[in-house]
């Protein structure tokens, strides 16, 4: 008698199963304290699991992994990871507030790279692509994609940073027009998007006045072009500015043979 074929959905039970009972409890791999932060001894810390889940995404794709804790050998005190120390780590978060979902940085540094030479590159396919990798080895492929975009646009900001006070880099400037430059893009000189949602609250610009001025500076500069403008007024406007103005206008007249 042979065995009873089983059918898709059994078949991916068992595995799912399976691999419950192989999981290891692995916790992301970032640095541990020099000293410990409560009896000061050096080199007494070590890095175990904690209980929260925590996902990871990095060019192999999506990883399943736990957060870390820092266990004191001397003390037996623990400390959960830190935002920071993630970011130390080479781990970018989708939210500042939780440390459940974070992106490597060179993962982002890829997407950084690949978005400035090849314009048009769709994000969401490049998290499909991730998600593909991931379920051909055998992991889950699901990627929030809100939070993989938080984090590569802070990976982005971080750059932005280090390009501005770290290299004292002139975003707007264009070493090929010289002595004067006639104009700057904000896709051409940085891959800056603005796009009005409806409904989006109110919230600080990342990049702030870096190439597009705010509302009110731009209110005022183009107060002064227009001041500079010369004052043409047609013949309608002034109509429409004085309709009991007794102007005179030129009559038709008629030739007949």
């Amino acid at each position: 008698m042979g065995r009873k074929k089983l059918s898709t959905e059994e078949k991916a039970t068992r595995n799912r199963i399976y691999n419950e009972k192989r999981r290891k409890e692995v916790a992301v791999p970032v640095s541990c304290p020099v000293a410990c932060w409560s009896c000061l001894n050096p080199e007494t810390c070590r890095l175990i699991p904690g209980s929260s889940p925590c996902i990871i995404v990095t060019k192999d794709g999506r990883f399943d992994l736990y957060e870390s804790l820092f266990k004191c050998k001397s003390c037996d005190t623990t400390r959960t990871a830190t935002v920071e120390d993630n970011v130390a780590a080479g781990y970018i978060p989708g939210t500042p507030k939780r440390t459940n979902f974070f992106v490597s940085s060179d993962l982002a540094e890829f997407l950084y790279n690949l978005k400035y030479l090849t314009p048009g590159t769709s994000e969401q396919k490049f998290i499909e692509t991730l998600s593909a990798v991931s379920i051909k080895a055998g992991r889950v492929g699901t990627i929030n994609t809100p939070l993989f975009n938080k984090a590569v646009k802070a990976y982005d900001y971080m750059n932005h940073l280090v390009h501005i006070k770290v290299r004292h880099s002139e975003k707007k400037r264009c070493r090929c027009c010289t002595p004067f430059q006639l104009c700057c893009h904000v896709d051409g000189n940085h891959k800056l998007i603005r796009r009005m949602r409806n409904n989006e609250s109110l919230q600080r610009s990342w990049f702030g006045d870096a190439i597009i001025l705010h509302d009110n500076e731009f209110s005022v500069l183009n107060n002064q072009i227009n001041a500079l403008k010369p004052q043409k007024y047609s013949l309608c406007k002034k109509i429409l500015e004085n309709p009991s103005s007794t102007l005179k206008y030129p009559t038709a007249k008629i030739i007949t043979a």
